[in-house]
C-alpha cells in the first residue's frame, strides 16, 4: 500500500513525467551516451564529478536492451521505484527499534512523499542517488532482519556506496551504530562501507576532476542565512512560491529568524533525540555543508547567490528530510513536561502541511520540452555511423549518439 501511495503521489505531482517522459540532464548526456557509444562495461569504471556513479550507469546499460523510444519511460520508472523505497522500508518492522509507533512511521512516510522543495529529485534517474543514499542510511540504522533482508541490505548499501560521495559520510555513521549496538551485521555493513569509501576517495584523488570552470562561491553571512533559513527552513515551511518569487532572499531578517527556528529543532533533536535521529541530522548536515563548500550550480555569477534563488535544488533534500523528522519526533512526544514543545511542533508541522505541502505539491513541467518521439523515430532511420544529437531537459542539455 505504501508503494502504491508513493507512486501515485510522485505521478500526481507532475503528471507529464509519465505522460511525456523525458531524459533529464546527465541521463542522456552522460549515462546513456557513454553506454551507447562506448559499450556497457567500460563506463562502469569511469568517474563522474570525481566519483563512481554505478547505479545510473547500470540502468543505462539496461536501457540498451529496450527500444530507444521507451528509454525515458524506463529511466523514469526506475527513478520512481527508488524514490518510494525509503518510505516503504520505513514502515517495515526493521525500523521498530528506532520508531516503535507504526502510526508515526506512516506519518513520516507520507510527509516524505509530500516534501516541498524537492522537484529536482522527483522522478529522474540522475538524482535518484539522493533517495538511494537515504535508503542506505535507513538500512544502516535498522535492526538486522535476517535472510533474505541481508541480501537486500548488502545490495542497497553497496550500490549506494558505489554511486556518489555519500558513502564517505555514511561509513563513519555505520561505525558509530556498530560501536553502540555491537551487532555482527552492523560490523559487516561497516566494513563494506569503509572499503567502498576508500575506493571513492581514491577515484576523487586520481580522476583529475576540477571545479575551476564553475563560478566562484561568493560566500557571505547573509547568503548563508538566505540558504539555510530561506531555502531549507523557509522552503519547507512555506513552499517554493516564496523562494521562487524572491520574497525570502530579499528579507534577510526573516531568513535569519527562520534559520534560528530550524536550528532550534535540529539542536534539540541532537541533544535529546534518539541516536538514530542524531545520526540523521549529522548525515544531512555534513552533506549539506560539503555541498555548500563545492556546489555545482552555474558557470556564471556567484554559486551561493544562485543557490539562494534555487528552491528545488537537490542539496535541500536530505536537510529537509532531517528537519521534518525532527519536527515530527518532537510533536510525537507529548508529555506534561514538554507540552509546550509538542504544541510548537504541531504548529510547525501544520505550517509545513498548509503552506509548504500545499504550495509546493504540484511540479511544473520543465520547458521547452523536446519531442522525444520524433527524435527517436528520426534516429532509427539514420544510416549506421551517423551522429545524431538529441535535445533533453532542462534547457541547454543535449547529447550525441553515433548510430550502430
Amino acid at each position: 500500500m505504501t508503494a502504491i501511495v508513493g507512486v501515485a503521489i510522485a505521478v500526481a505531482r507532475c503528471p507529464s513525467t509519465i505522460r511525456h517522459p523525458e531524459l533529464y540532464a546527465e541521463d542522456g548526456l552522460v549515462w546513456f551516451s557513454n553506454a551507447y557509444n562506448s559499450g556497457p562495461w567500460r563506463p562502469l569504471l569511469w568517474a563522474h564529478t570525481g566519483y563512481l556513479q554505478t547505479f545510473p550507469r547500470l540502468v543505462a546499460d539496461l536501457g540498451l536492451l529496450v527500444p530507444i523510444r521507451r528509454l525515458p519511460l524506463l529511466f523514469v520508472v526506475v527513478a520512481v521505484v527508488v524514490q518510494v523505497l525509503p518510505a516503504c522500508f520505513l514502515v517495515t518492522r526493521r525500523l521498530e527499534n528506532v520508531i516503535p509507533s507504526l502510526s508515526v512511521r506512516c506519518v513520516l512516510a507520507l510527509t516524505y512523499f509530500l516534501l516541498p522543495n524537492s522537484q529536482e529529485v522527483n522522478a529522474n534517474l540522475t538524482n535518484a542517488q539522493w533517495h538511494l543514499a537515504l535508503l542506505a542510511f535507513l538500512v544502516v540504522i535498522a535492526e538486522d532482519g535476517g535472510w533474505p533482508w541481508r541480501v537486500f541490505d548488502l545490495f542497497v548499501v553497496a550500490l549506494s556506496a558505489l554511486t556518489g560521495p555519500f558513502v564517505i559520510v555514511l561509513a563513519p555513521i555505520s561505525l558509530v551504530v556498530y560501536l553502540v549496538r555491537q551487532r555482527r551485521w552492523s560490523r559487516v555493513l561497516t566494513v563494506v562501507l569503509f572499503t567502498v569509501a576508500i575506493l571513492q576517495l581514491i577515484e576523487f584523488a586520481t580522476s583529475g576532476t576540477s571545479r575551476s570552470h564553475f563560478a566562484p562561491l561568493g560566500v557571505t553571512g547573509p547568503r548563508l542565512f538566505e540558504i539555510l533559513g530561506g531555502q531549507v527552513v523557509g522552503g519547507t515551511a512555506l513552499g517554493p512560491p516564496a523562494t521562487y518569487a524572491g520574497q525570502l532572499p530579499s528579507s534577510p531578517w526573516l531568513c535569519f529568524l527562520l534559520f534560528l527556528a530550524g536550528a532550534a529543532f535540529v539542536l534539540f533533536a541532537i541533544w535529546r533525540g534518539p541516536l538514530e535521529l542524531r545520526l540523521l541530522n549529522v548525515f544531512a548536515g555534513v552533506i549539506l555543508l560539503s555541498a555548500l563548500a563545492s556546489p555545482v550550480v552555474s558557470a556564471v555569477g556567484f554559486q551561493w547567490q544562485n543557490l539562494t534563488v534555487d528552491p528545488s535544488a537537490r542539496y535541500w533534500f536530505l536537510p529537509t528530510c532531517a528537519l521534518v523528522a525532527d519536527v515530527i519526533w518532537a510533536g510525537s512526544h507529548l508529555t506534561p513536561r514538554n507540552r509546550l514543545l509538542a504544541v510548537v511542533s504541531f504548529v510547525c508541522l501544520a505550517c509545513i502541511v498548509v503552506f509548504g505541502v500545499r504550495n509546493g505539491f504540484e511540479y511544473q513541467a520543465l520547458t521547452p520540452r523536446p519531442d522525444w518521439a520524433s527524435e527517436s523515430n528520426a534516429f532509427t532511420h539514420v544510416p549506421s555511423g551517423t551522429s545524431y544529437t538529441f535535445v533533453e531537459v532542462p534547457a541547454g542539455f543535449s547529447f550525441t549518439l553515433t548510430k550502430h
